[in-house]
């Protein structure tokens, strides 16, 4: 059931439509959902807000998943996923095997397909989940390695000059030389650009 509906989940397109004024009504991303009242997303500075706001409520799974810019994201899936793959693929192997032995607990959405095409299909999304997850990892053990982050984005957001031209942002502080927290304006929203 998890693989199915990881197949599903990767299968949503992320569209956008606005409920009310206030509110967006954003789908689900590799199964993670944005309450969206919480992590506003409207200007750069709610979105610096809401990055910080999930850090601290260890919502790395929000952070990866919404707040930042998922060109970057899935770009790095993919690459994981390219990697985890044969992991992937034996361990759905072996679940296939034993759905096929004890056939009598597995319903037909479960059911792993013979079918090559198919297989390979549940296998590529998978890999993606569990890079998907690697990547939450990595962002967690980032910001937990180095406390000083998140103080320094609350100085950003505090004390920073917000420059927005267009669908790009940034936010730079006048005693700090070559540091700058970016942004990007997609369908409404703005997100955090990962530019390391």
């Amino acid at each position: 059931m998890r693989i199915l509906s990881a197949v599903s989940i990767l299968l949503v397109t992320p569209l956008l439509s606005f409920a009310q004024n206030v509110e967006l009504k954003v789908p689900a991303r590799y199964g993670i959902m944005l309450n969206t009242r919480t992590y506003q997303q409207f200007t750069p500075e709610q979105t610096l807000t809401a990055t910080i706001r999930a850090i601290e409520a260890n919502r790395y799974d929000v952070l990866v998943a919404h707040l930042i810019d998922d060109k970057v994201t899935e770009q790095k899936a993919d690459e994981k996923a390219r990697l985890l793959e044969s992991d992937a693929e034996d361990d759905l192997r072996l679940l296939r095997e034993k759905q096929r032995s004890n056939p009598a607990g597995v319903t037909a959405e479960e059911k792993l397909p013979y079918e090559p095409v198919a297989f390979q299909q549940i296998v590529k999304a998978e890999a993606k989940v569990r890079a998907f997850k690697a990547i939450i990892e990595d962002v967690q053990k980032k910001f937990l390695a180095d406390v000083n982050i998140v103080k320094e984005m609350k100085r950003f957001l505090r004390d920073g000059t917000f420059d927005v031209t267009g669908d790009t942002a940034k936010v730079t502080l006048r005693d700090v030389k070559g540091k700058a927290i970016y942004f990007v304006k997609v369908n409404n929203r703005w997100f955090i650009q990962d530019r390391q």
